[in-house]
């Protein structure tokens, strides 16, 4: 459910990132709300601000840069509408131990979390997106 809106935000990012751009606007809605509370979590947003203008809601988001670098080029997409991929509770023990320094967002039936909490709360899914730092 999350999901199409969660790829939509790192593409986002991704665009705005490789511009180098200070801050950006995108619509209000709640998915995209619970979505930015997810990647301010994992430090991929600095902070969002959400701002009536024109009698509209709207989200100032504020990308993460670390001394003008832009990190989000390593950032994969993985799942889309028509391809998904589906990955079991032995296969997430296995992803982990070999991953090292790498963020992965499962979507699960308790929503969009990463691989550790999956992990910790013993439940599979469906891979969205990848991170190497």
């Amino acid at each position: 459910m999350y999901t199409n809106c969660l790829i939509e935000l790192i593409s986002l990012l991704k665009i705005h990132g490789s511009k180098k751009n200070i801050f950006f606007f995108v619509k209000f809605s709640k998915k995209r709300l619970y979505n930015l509370v997810l990647l301010k979590f994992l430090g991929l947003v600095k902070f969002f601000v959400v701002i009536k203008k024109n009698n509209k809601l709207i989200i100032k988001i504020y990308p993460f840069f670390f001394n003008k670098i832009n990190f989000y080029s390593s950032i994969r997409i993985t799942s889309t509408t028509t391809r998904k991929y589906f990955l079991s509770l032995k296969a997430l023990k296995i992803l982990k131990k070999k991953s090292g320094a790498t963020t992965f967002l499962i979507s699960t039936s308790k929503g969009i979390i990463d691989l550790d909490s999956c992990l910790k709360y013993r439940i599979s899914g469906f891979l969205v997106s990848q991170a190497s730092l």
